[in-house]
């Protein structure tokens, strides 16, 4: 006589296990680092737009790609990242609490933290 799966007792090592916060610590920041490394590449392989003929009047006018691209990592990166950390902190030591797996764990929250972060921003603009 088969039984059916769910008849069955969950394996003793899966038993209340609980998934680990460094490990979802670390695949949260790997897709942190893997989004920045995404944007930085399509931003670099953008042609460079030519110069401007006023002789680069205008501030950051004159400024490549590559210096945008760390002038806007310093003023908007800076603080978004410091938001998205601390939510995910937060996050992960609750969610680890009730998810067995690190990978969906620290996936859920970096997907939940950036909704946080996104609203916390739209919130912000909306009130200036």
């Amino acid at each position: 006589m088969e039984t059916a799966l769910s008849d069955q007792p969950a394996p003793p090592d899966r038993v209340g296990r609980r998934a680990s916060y460094g490990l979802s610590l670390l695949v949260a920041l790997g897709w942190y680092v893997t989004v920045i490394a995404a944007i930085v590449v399509g931003e670099l392989s953008i042609p460079e737009r030519p110069r401007p003929a006023d002789g680069c009047s205008m501030p950051f006018a004159c400024m490549s790609r590559a210096e945008g691209l760390q002038f806007m990592a310093v003023v908007l990166g800076v603080p978004i990242l410091g938001g998205l950390l601390i939510v995910s902190l937060l996050m992960i030591a609750l969610v680890a609490r009730k998810v067995a797996s690190p990978i969906v764990a620290g996936t859920v929250c970096a997907a939940a933290s950036v909704a946080v972060v996104m609203a916390a921003i739209a919130a912000y603009g909306g009130l200036r």
